[in-house]
């Protein structure tokens, strides 16, 4: 008999934040469709032009508010 590897309670569509000071939290944006743009942007790009670089973390970061 094989088994059987249940992850249903771990899949959500809860996204991760990333919390790097009390009033900067930022929403990860992983969705499938934002993964592919961000994958277009590397390839087409200079990993050394700090401007591209900061288009692409924006791409995947939301800045959110934070709660009071």
């Amino acid at each position: 008999m094989s088994k059987i590897i249940d992850i249903s309670a771990k899949l959500t569509n809860e996204r991760p934040k990333l919390k790097l000071a009390e009033d900067k939290i930022y929403e990860i944006d992983d969705r499938k469709n934002t993964i592919i743009l961000l994958n277009q942007k590397i390839q087409d790009t200079d990993v050394n032009d700090v401007n591209a670089i900061d288009e692409m973390i924006s791409v995947v970061l939301v800045k959110r508010q934070p709660k009071k």
